[in-house]
């Protein structure tokens, strides 16, 4: 029936009021100190729906409090609307205290603000946003520690650096476009899943969508999402825009691992076209057939001719400006001799070569320049293979059943195809 306010003025004939009563329940937020003290209560009660803050920091003698997490290890926010029907514990996260000097290398760009910092991690825990700086028809992508992401495009500094304590470091500024005819660091085309959801209110407005899109994304507020199991419960990611780096040859490769697959997924010789094809054969791989979108089942892989890579990353329109590139697997293309090159093919997309990571990344010589780290949305998955390592198409000289892989520090190693999944980087030529 018609809810009649509390206060006001109103003529009706014959009426009869209901009184409506509510549950009033309390929750519970728990701190958990890990070590710590403070002076405020750490216990919150809270109703749902109800305003809250957390004012309490722990004070740690020899560490520096980095934030509260939840039981899925959810970075909590420190205040907001409280959304749930149950307690809640929290838990503070530490690290020990560290100091860091470095520079800003503007790349070209402009900027009147000072470009040399001396910060601690709790300056960086509680956000330090550096310059950004300028430069005619780009965007400016974010800062760069070697080879990992050091900032956001707005210039958030990240507060899971490497940096080397007490020794001067240089954040190099690198610049994007979306035009692969326009020279930049970096190449914004296509789109996948990547940073991790981390916003309750927007989680809490997803979890509410059970429809999704032709690319099994659900859609809220005109942008993307990919819903995953966890082990603790549904992670979100956001899907956006994917960054390539330019290779000496001219072709690209993705700036992060952004997936996970399998090689093939046997270790037994097959026979196609009257031909032995070898388990760590690149051309009838599981990999090749699942980044263009082939399909395999003629020699025993899975049809992916409508769940392909491809058509999950690029729109119609973005596939017409994909060249279909020479992917070379002889001994020309590894300067080795092997037994099991399977010859050479030519698709749109394809994973690196031992040649490509050795000589066409630039300044590939410094090892962490070979390494593509994984996005939230691959680390995900790497909670299934825990070594964060990636695909080379270039078979083990030695064994059938081995490929070459790049590990997390850069370094070549080899690894049984079977059962195993690792990294995706994916390589590409546009025009």
């Amino acid at each position: 029936g018609e809810i009649i306010p509390y206060t006001g003025i109103y003529a009706y004939e014959n009426i009869t009021l209901e009184a409506v009563w509510e549950e009033n329940l309390n929750h519970t937020i728990t701190l958990l100190l890990n070590g710590g003290s403070c002076n405020g209560e750490t216990t919150i009660n809270v109703r749902t729906n109800e305003e809250y803050e957390i004012i309490v920091e722990p004070y740690y003698e020899n560490f520096v409090f980095m934030g509260w997490y939840d039981e899925n290890n959810r970075l909590f926010p420190t205040y907001g609307n409280y959304s749930y029907d149950h307690d809640i514990q929290l838990t503070a996260r530490r690290e020990s205290r560290k100091t860091y000097e470095f520079m800003l290398d503007l790349n070209g760009g402009t900027t009147e603000a000072t470009t040399s910092f001396t910060l601690n991690n709790e300056e960086i825990r509680k956000g330090v946003y550096l310059p950004v700086p300028i430069k005619e028809g780009l965007k400016f992508a974010g800062y760069y520690y070697l080879n990992q992401k050091a900032s956001d495009q707005n210039g958030l500094l990240f507060v899971d650096l490497n940096f080397n304590t007490y020794q001067q470091n240089v954040l190099f500024a690198k610049y994007s476009s979306n035009d692969p005819s326009v020279a930049s660091d970096i190449l914004e085309y296509g789109s996948y899943p990547q940073t991790k959801i981390e916003d309750y209110d927007l989680i809490l407005s997803l979890e509410k969508i059970s429809e999704k899109n032709s690319k099994g994304y659900i859609e809220f507020n005109g942008k993307e999402y990919a819903k995953e199991d966890e082990i603790f419960g549904i992670s979100y990611f956001l899907v956006e825009p994917l960054h390539w780096i330019k290779l000496i040859n001219g072709d690209y490769m993705s700036d992060n691992t952004i997936d996970i697959v399998s090689f093939y997924n046997s270790d037994t010789t097959r026979s196609v076209n009257d031909e032995t094809i070898h388990p760590n054969n690149y051309k009838y791989s599981s990999v090749r057939a699942f980044l263009n979108g082939y399909d395999g089942t003629s020699y025993n892989v899975p049809d992916y001719s409508n769940n392909g890579l491809i058509s999950k990353i690029f729109t119609k329109e973005e596939q017409a400006h994909l060249q279909t590139t020479l992917v070379e697997q002889s001994d020309a293309s590894t300067g080795q001799t092997n037994p099991y090159f399977s010859g050479d093919t030519e698709d749109k997309l394809y994973i690196p070569s031992r040649e490509d990571v050795l000589n066409e990344i630039h300044n590939s010589s410094i090892t962490i320049n070979r390494v593509r780290k994984p996005t939230d949305y691959a680390k995900l998955k790497f909670k299934k293979s825990p070594e964060e390592k990636y695909w080379l198409r270039t078979p083990y000289k030695y064994d059938n059943k081995i490929c070459r892989v790049l590990n997390s520090i850069g370094k070549m190693e080899n690894t049984d195809i079977v059962t195993k999944e690792l990294g995706l980087v994916v390589c590409a030529s546009f025009i």
